[in-house]
Formats: structure tokens, C-alpha cells, sequence
């Protein structure tokens, strides 16, 4: 039950944020064909329904992420995204879940930053106060609040498992390639 649930949720979240993609492009009038090969391409591209469904935290990085960029793109369009708390928490929601999700968001999000300083200059200081207030929420869920929910550090074990299946690999299908070296 549980593994259903949880499917129908992740599931969900993917769908909506390719559904958002579509949507955002229909509305900045991006050509119809871009639109219909990007829609085709979420909704039968087969690697697409198969990560939509696998129990990792990667799937929803990367739903959060597309959200993310989307809005991103939205900000640098819209000059008036700063007016609309609906877009701003949206922004701060997607970003938030991108960087809880993976390690990686958060240096994605630190360089997004440094990028949109440079990129919004008329809004500067509302881009920042908000990248602050994004950076620090994730501080606190991943510090205080998880050491008060008795979460633990991952393994190094983790990062190191796909160098070592790929080295593990090479070993097998060429073992000539590895010399004492």
C-alpha cells in the first residue's frame, strides 16, 4: 500500500511538472511543433515512464528541478514575477525540494545564484533575499530538524557505488586495460 501510494504521488509530481514545461510553452508561444515533439516525447518516450515509477530520490530531484528551470525562465520573462506571491512560492517550494533532494541541488542552486545576480539587475535584491530565505530552509530542514527526527549521515558507500560498478565493469569486459600502474 504504501509503495502505491507513494508511486501515485511521484507519479503525480512528474506529470505535473512536464505537464508545467507544456504548459509554460503553449503560453510564451514557443511553436506548436516544439510543443507537440515535447509532449510526445514526455508522454511515450518509454525511459520517462520507467523513471516515473522507481522508488529513488533522483525522479523527484528531477521533477523539482525542471520545475525550477521553468520558473527560472519565467523570472527572467516575466518582469513582473516578483509581484506574484503565487510565482514566488512556487519558486521557493521547487527550489527548496530540488536541494533536499540531492546534494548536487544545492550547488545547482548556489550557481543559480550567482548567475541571477548578474542576470536580474532590476530585482536584484528581491532575488537574493529570496535565494537567502531558500538557502536557509534547506539549512534548518537538513540540520536541526533532521537531527531532532534522528536522521543519520549516508554512507560514502553511496557516492562511491557507481565509479566502482563501472570500474568493476571495464575489469571484466577488458581486463588487459588495467596494468600494475
Amino acid at each position: 500500500t504504501g509503495i502505491v501510494i507513494y508511486s501515485i504521488i511521484q507519479g503525480s509530481i512528474i506529470a505535473a511538472a512536464f505537464a508545467n514545461v507544456c504548459n509554460k510553452m503553449v503560453e510564451y508561444h514557443v511553436n506548436r511543433l516544439i510543443v507537440v515533439g515535447t509532449f510526445v516525447w514526455f508522454a511515450f518516450n518509454p525511459i520517462n515512464q520507467i523513471f516515473a515509477f522507481l522508488t529513488t530520490k533522483d525522479v523527484l530531484f528531477t521533477a523539482f528541478f525542471v520545475w525550477c528551470i521553468v520558473l527560472t525562465v519565467e523570472m527572467t520573462i516575466d518582469e513582473q514575477f516578483f509581484k506574484k506571491k503565487k510565482k514566488v512560492v512556487e519558486f521557493f517550494v521547487s527550489a527548496v525540494f530540488m536541494i533536499l533532494f540531492r546534494n548536487q541541488g544545492k550547488y545547482i542552486f548556489i550557481f543559480f545564484v550567482m548567475v541571477g545576480v548578474i542576470c536580474f539587475k532590476e530585482t536584484c535584491k528581491k532575488f537574493l533575499l529570496l535565494s537567502i530565505l531558500i538557502i536557509a530552509t534547506a539549512q534548518i530542514i537538513t540540520g536541526p530538524v533532521s537531527t531532532l527526527a534522528g536522521v543519520q549521515e549516508g554512507s560514502v558507500r553511496e557516492a562511491l557505488s557507481v565509479p566502482l560498478q563501472q570500474l568493476a565493469r571495464v575489469y571484466n569486459m577488458r581486463p588487459d586495460y588495467y596494468t600494475e600502474k
